[in-house]
């Protein structure tokens, strides 16, 4: 039930699969969404979906989300995990509805009691606040950064080229990259090399092909299923710029983006490590294979984010730098309880993670 000044203004509120009877109810919500000035970047739909769901008070839509139900690892069982994206409610732009919010979060964990929601950037943003409030785990998927084109990251990337001298010295040809080369090589002085054999890439993944896969999940208590099938859904063909790589051992999958005037990347050609595996003792494999295949797609910088305990170790043994992640994973309340953060197995690319890439 909706509590405090919902009691007296809303029915029961419920959530319900967006089907063709509720559009108008949730054009609506975005005209008063809109109307309000709200500093969202995203609404509901304009027409009915399967993977949407709407919060509604008798025949007003109050809000709603995507909830993306996946097959996966949750400690030792195979479970439905369900992606919670792009929640909306009216609380957001009108405080008389402010319970709406928490409701919907309440009844999404009972209703799928392992969900998650990635991205959300940063602590200090409400949906982060309140998923704490409501006692979902939040936690940073740690950020890695690995400079391929130092002169270029230098000139380019507002981060850096406006501190003094870092467009004088990417104006060096080499010496800028020879720099970051050393770099790397100094903050990787454990690294014990990882031999890359046949990688190649591939158009899709071929049925019951990514082992890897079947190796990690017996020793991960989080992670959505990366078998063959999952992968070609995951990254149909027409997916813009997506290179699906496999090696032996395992894969891995970059997205490249050329940017252009960006805030964080100026005009770069940024590679995204955006998902990948290698079977257990092959990972300094993957991230040399991330490395190789960044640099024949012509990527002046390299970046991931990940949350799995063995492969965080080979990228920080191979010298990527870090700094702070805004992007987020939260775990429900029952997830949280089973899944531990160095055991779980997420990258950029679960839920919605590359929107903005």
């Amino acid at each position: 039930m909706a509590q405090g000044p919902l009691r007296d203004r809303l029915m029961p509120l419920s959530l319900v699969p967006y089907t063709s009877e509720w559009t108008a109810g949730a054009r609506a919500f975005n005209q008063r969404l809109k109307g309000a000035g709200a500093a969202i970047d995203f609404h509901l739909g304009e027409e009915a979906s399967e993977a949407h769901y709407l919060i509604v008070d008798g025949e007003m839509v109050r809000g709603g989300c995507l909830v993306d139900v996946e097959r996966g690892q949750v400690g030792e069982e195979e479970a439905g995990i369900a992606s919670i994206q792009s929640p909306l409610s009216e609380g957001l732009f009108d405080p008389q509805y402010s319970g709406v919010s928490p409701w919907l979060m309440k009844e999404i964990a009972r209703r799928w009691p392992y969900s998650y929601s990635v991205g959300m950037g940063g602590m200090d943003r409400p949906y982060p606040r309140l998923l704490q409030a409501l006692r979902w785990r939040v936690m940073p998927a740690p950020f890695y950064f690995r400079v391929l084109d130092g002169g270029r990251v230098l000139r380019s990337m507002p981060a850096v080229s406006h501190k003094k001298g870092a467009a004088l010295l990417g104006s060096v040809p080499l010496l800028p990259s020879l720099a970051f080369r050393l770099l790397h090589g100094w903050k990787g002085r454990r690294w014990t090399g990882g031999r890359v054999t046949g990688l190649e890439r591939v158009a899709s993944f071929e049925p019951g092909e990514t082992a890897a896969w079947e190796a990690v999940r017996r020793l991960v208590t989080f992670g959505v299923s990366r078998e063959s099938e999952v992968l070609n859904r995951r990254y149909p063909p027409a997916m813009k710029g997506m290179s699906l790589m496999r090696f032996g051992g395992g894969f891995v999958i970059l997205k490249v983006t050329q940017f252009t005037d960006d805030r964080h990347f100026g005009s770069l050609r940024v590679a995204t490590w955006a998902d990948g595996l290698a079977e257990p003792g092959n990972e300094n494999a993957l991230v040399s294979a991330a490395e190789e295949a960044a640099a024949a797609l012509k990527a002046e910088l390299l970046i991931t984010n990940q949350l799995y305990g063995p492969i965080e170790r080979a990228i920080k043994s191979r010298g990527w730098l870090t700094h702070p992640s805004n992007f987020l994973v939260a775990w429900s309340p029952p997830l949280a309880k089973v899944a531990q953060p160095s055991t779980s197995h997420i990258t950029r690319r679960d839920g919605d993670g590359l929107v903005h890439l």
